[in-house]
């Protein structure tokens, strides 16, 4: 394998700091390269709007500036090109172009950054501080593609009625999310179908995430749980949206729906033939959800 620039610069930073490189690898289930390959004609649109640059230390007197070439996205898989320039005491001494893999779990969530060609995690291998500055990145690169609507629910933004949430799911057109079953304890027992795991990202509230995942599999095809997650684990869930009515009787159909107001007051409310019955949530702490 030929030793380009970036590889000597790293090795010469663990010197500095006195480090040892971590022997750890991470096993592919899949070749990157292959499935960039098979997916290409798969891949979502040039991200437009991203940082044009960023600059990292690599020692006394050296800067290395990473500007930004190209950005394509094959899905929870961002590949961007970069032209590196390196600095010596603020003289460019040598201009290379790297390519990196930026890969994120269902929730956006940096995972790991390989440099393409290889496997190791830069994340694992680098100091705090250039560490830093690629996640910085590679969150921007994430918080820019999302869509207005879905980018104000992500950033917990009220909208103009004072709702953090407050929509209706159409289940005929609702884009979903592909989920990793085994990354979350205990939320195999809510997915429908194994094979095809979904579920719409909805907010977060510090360290607790927010999702709902559909319940077709059962008699009604149009019932959400709210899934409240800390810690990777499943704490509480709740029925918060669809439609059930006994069988042959569309009189007797309930219709449930809830909102989540700017404190994280979750507002569930049902609709009978000749009634109406409202509930409201809080999450705790430790991210159970409590009727008030």
């Amino acid at each position: 394998m030929q030793t380009n620039k970036i590889i000597f610069i790293y090795f010469f930073i663990f010197s500095l700091f006195g480090c040892k490189e971590s022997n750890a690898h991470v096993s592919e289930k899949i070749s990157i390269k292959d499935s960039l390959k098979e997916n290409v004609n798969k891949q979502d649109t040039i991200l437009k709007e991203v940082p044009q640059s960023f600059v990292v230390s690599c020692g006394s007197g050296c800067a290395m500036t990473y500007n930004v070439k190209n950005v394509t996205s094959t899905g929870q898989i961002k590949k961007v090109d970069f032209g590196v320039d390196t600095y010596i005491d603020e003289v460019l001494s040598e201009t290379n172009q790297e390519s990196y893999l930026f890969f994120y779990d269902q929730f956006n969530k940096i995972e790991k950054i390989q440099h393409e060609g290889e496997k190791e995690n830069i994340l694992e291998n680098l100091i705090p501080d250039v560490v830093e500055s690629f996640k910085d990145f590679a969150n921007s690169l994430v918080s820019k593609q999302a869509d207005p609507v879905q980018n104000q629910i992500q950033k917990n933004i009220p909208n103009s009625n004072g709702f953090l949430y407050n929509n209706k799911i159409n289940p005929k057109t609702v884009k979903y999310n592909k989920l990793n079953v085994n990354s979350i304890t205990g939320i195999s027992k809510f997915i429908c179908d194994i094979s095809d795991p979904r579920y719409i990202s909805l907010l977060s509230k510090n360290d607790i995430k927010m999702i709902l995942v559909p319940q077709d599999c059962g008699d009604f095809s149009y019932r959400y749980y709210l899934l409240t997650i800390k810690n990777d684990m499943v704490v509480s869930d709740l029925y918060v949206e669809g439609e059930s009515y006994e069988p042959d009787d569309q009189n007797s159909k309930e219709v449930t729906s809830f909102s989540i107001d700017k404190d994280y007051n979750i507002n569930v409310s049902t609709k009978y033939q000749d009634s109406f019955r409202s509930d409201v949530y809080k999450i705790s702490d430790d991210a159970r959800l409590i009727r008030k």
